[in-house]
C-alpha cells in the first residue's frame, strides 16, 4: 500500500462513517441533571457528520495539490532534527503530515511520520 492509498483508504472510511450518521445536537447532563459545559458541546459540534464531510473534501484536495506539486517539484533541502539536511520533495512532506493523521492506524507505516 502506497501512502497515498492509505490516505485515501482513511478519508473513505471517515466519509463512510459520517454519511451513515444523522446530524444531532445532543442535549448532555450529568449525573444530577444539569446541562453538560460548553466544551462537550463544542465537541460534538465539531464532529458532526457535515463537518467532517467538509473536513474530508478539504483533505482531499490538499492531497490533490500535493500530486500536482509533485510534477513540478525537483526536491529542495529540508533540515532535519539533528541539524542535518536532506533532499526531500514537497508531496512527500505533505503526504507524510496527512498520513500522520492516522499514526494509530495498524496500517500505517513508521517511514510515513513526518
Amino acid at each position: 500500500m502506497t501512502i497515498e492509498e492509505f490516505i485515501e483508504a482513511r478519508l473513505d472510511e471517515d466519509e463512510a462513517l459520517a454519511k451513515r450518521q444523522e446530524p444531532t445536537w445532543y442535549l448532555v447532563e450529568d449525573d444530577l441533571g444539569r446541562e453538560a459545559g460548553t466544551d462537550l458541546m463544542e465537541y460534538f459540534q465539531r464532529h458532526d457528520p457535515a463537518r467532517v464531510l467538509r473536513q474530508v473534501a478539504a483533505l482531499r484536495a490538499t492531497l490533490q495539490h500535493a500530486v500536482a506539486a509533485g510534477e513540478f517539484d525537483d526536491g529542495y533541502h529540508y533540515e532535519q532534527g539533528d541539524g542535518s539536511t536532506s533532499e526531500v520533495r514537497v508531496d512527500t512532506l505533505i503526504h507524510r503530515a496527512l498520513a500522520g493523521i492516522w499514526a494509530d492506524h495498524p496500517d500505517f507505516r513508521p517511514e510515513w511520520g513526518a
